[in-house]
């Protein structure tokens, strides 16, 4: 069973026991991503950072997998730091499982997965080039109001000219 959260922050914690998986669809509003922030209670022994003998494993402890729409999937892994951001999602909806973990002695490592919904804003690299170019166009139209103040051009004809090339330029910037 798939349980459906629709907030724009949470936790999920590991309270179930070792080996049950919880099945989750976390969404929030259109136009966010999700940052997850985990914080791991377990020892580095539970964390899978140390074998029996007290010796650096190197290994990873998984905690949840977390799956974004386009198909790309995230292990979330203990690790050396006890809280640490792991993950910022595409979109503003993905599904999550939860593993129940334990170490070697069976003793149920504890962890906090934390989310919250964070606005975002892209800005396209065309975008980018045209609002340069609108910058540009605007600099070049007050250096031509400079230059031509004395001449037959009027400093309101330059301005009617600023105002409306301004106007189709942002009006065409927001439209695409």
């Amino acid at each position: 069973m798939v349980s459906l959260l629709e907030t724009s922050s949470g936790t999920l914690t590991n309270s179930h026991s070792p080996g049950v998986h919880c099945h989750w669809r976390l969404r929030v509003p259109q136009g966010q991503r999700i940052n997850f922030t985990l914080t791991d209670f377990g020892t580095f022994k539970q964390r899978g950072l140390l074998n029996p003998g007290g010796r650096p494993t190197g290994g990873c402890q998984k905690y949840a997998l977390l799956k974004e729409g386009s198909g790309k999937e995230t292990v979330v892994c203990s690790g050396q730091e006890r809280q640490r951001g792991v993950y910022l999602s595409e979109g503003n909806e993905l599904q999550i499982e939860t593993l129940g973990v334990a170490d070697d002695d069976h003793n149920s490592t504890r962890y906090i997965l934390a989310y919250n919904g964070e606005l975002h804003v892209t800005l396209t690299l065309w975008r980018l080039l045209f609002l340069i170019h609108l910058l540009l166009l605007l600099l070049l139209l007050l250096l031509l109001l400079l230059l031509h103040s004395c001449s037959s051009w009027s400093s309101l004809s330059l301005s009617l000219i600023l105002s409306l090339s301004l106007s189709l330029s942002l009006s065409f910037a927001l439209s695409n």
